[in-house]
């Protein structure tokens, strides 16, 4: 009778942990997405800003952008609009940056 020794199980799950876990490492990419933000003030003007943004999908760039206009809006932001910037390749999701308006 043939016995493994007790831990080898215990090796092989802490092997395919660490496969998992080694593969996670890299980041998740995306689209860069041009956004127009919209931020709520006590004038009754057309205040806003615009960002671009790297979101996974069309669907979740508004909230990234969110995100990313509050950091430098004197408002709250109130809401983001985005399309996806053709011919740019790809990014590292949850990356934004300010853009000059009319950029």
């Amino acid at each position: 009778m043939s016995r493994r020794p007790a831990n080898s199980g215990l090796a092989a799950l802490l092997l395919a942990l660490a496969a998992v876990l080694g593969a996670g490492c890299e980041k998740e990419r995306g689209s860069p997405y041009a956004c127009t933000c919209t931020f709520l003030t006590d004038f009754d003007d057309n205040s806003g800003s615009e960002v671009t943004v790297c979101s996974p999908s069309a669907e979740r760039a508004p909230d990234f952008a969110r995100g990313c206009a509050q950091s430098g809006a004197p408002a709250p932001v109130e809401k983001c609009t985005c399309k996806v910037e053709k011919g740019s390749g790809t990014c590292e999701v949850g990356l934004c940056r300010n853009r000059p308006r009319g950029e």
